[in-house]
C-alpha cells in the first residue's frame, strides 16, 4: 500500500517547479514519479496568504486560460506589481506583459486569416479576444474604449457581411453598454425587436435604461414582460417581482 514516503520525505527530492520540469526530472531519474503526480495536481487558493509563487506561475503556464482566470491572476499581479522585493515586481510585470502577449499573439494570427478570406467564425472569435483585452484593461479608458471599439466594428463587419447572429447583437449592445453609448445600444435593441417578443432584448433594454440612469424606463419593460410569465425562467420571474414590488 501506498504510504505517502514522497510527501512524507519531499524535502529530499529534486522539487520541479512545474508539470514540464517534472516530467524531465522523472525521465531523468532525479525524481519518483510521484513527483510528477504531486507537481501538475498540487495547487493551492493561489491568492492566500503568503501567496505560493510557484503555483501562480504553473497556472500563468497554462495554454487557453480563460477570461476569468486571466483577470483572477492579474488582480494579483497588479498587487504584486508594488512589491518591495523589487524580483517579485518584475515577476509580476512580466506575466502581466505575457498574458497581454497571448492576447495579441491570437489577435496578429486571426487579422492574416482574415486578410486572406472572410471567415465569420474568425471574426467572432476576433472580436471575443478584443472584448477580454477591453476587459484586462478597466485600469485604462482610453485602451479598454480602444478594444471595445475594435470588437464592435468586427460585428459590424459581420453584419455587413450578412452573417450577424441572435448572439453576435446581445454580445455588440454589451459592447456599446461599456462604452456607455446607451441610445445607440438602446435603437439596436428595438430595431432587433420589434414585435417585443424576445425576453432577452427586453431583458437587455431594461438593463441599458437601468445603467443609464433613466430607472423611469426599466419600469415600462417589466410590465410588457409581466405579460408573458408563463415564458420566463426562474432567474426572470425573481427580477420582475424585484422591480414590480419596488
Amino acid at each position: 500500500m501506498y504510504d505517502y514516503h514522497y510527501i512524507r520525505n519531499i524535502n529530499e527530492y529534486f522539487k520541479p517547479r512545474t508539470p514540464a520540469a517534472a516530467l524531465k526530472a522523472v525521465e531523468s531519474n532525479l525524481t519518483p514519479i510521484e513527483g510528477l503526480v504531486y507537481t501538475a495536481g498540487n495547487i493551492g487558493p493561489l491568492s492566500e496568504e503568503p501567496l505560493d509563487y510557484d503555483s501562480i506561475e504553473r497556472v500563468l503556464a497554462g495554454e487557453n486560460l480563460d477570461i476569468d482566470t486571466n483577470l483572477f491572476l492579474l488582480d494579483i499581479f497588479e498587487k504584486l506589481i508594488k512589491h518591495e522585493d523589487p524580483e517579485i515586481a518584475l515577476f509580476a510585470a512580466e506575466s502581466i506583459n505575457a498574458i497581454e502577449n497571448r492576447y495579441n499573439k491570437k489577435i496578429e494570427k486571426l487579422q492574416e486569416l482574415l486578410s486572406q478570406v472572410v471567415d465569420a467564425e474568425s471574426y467572432r472569435n476576433l472580436a471575443r479576444l478584443f472584448f477580454e483585452l477591453a476587459l484586462i484593461n478597466q485600469s485604462s479608458i482610453t485602451i479598454k474604449n480602444f478594444y471595445l471599439k475594435e470588437a464592435y466594428g468586427c460585428y459590424r463587419t459581420l453584419e455587413h457581411e450578412n452573417e450577424l447572429t441572435r448572439e453576435d447583437t446581445l454580445q455588440a449592445v454589451r459592447i456599446l453598454l461599456e462604452l456607455k453609448l446607451f441610445e445607440h445600444a438602446r435603437k439596436v435593441v428595438r430595431n432587433q425587436n420589434p414585435g417585443r417578443e424576445d425576453i432577452d432584448l427586453l431583458i437587455l433594454e431594461a438593463e441599458i435604461s437601468f445603467a443609464e440612469g433613466t430607472i423611469s424606463k426599466v419600469f415600462p419593460v417589466m410590465a410588457e414582460l409581466s405579460l408573458m410569465t408563463e415564458r420566463l425562467d426562474e432567474v426572470t420571474l425573481e427580477l420582475l417581482s424585484h422591480w414590480l414590488a419596488v
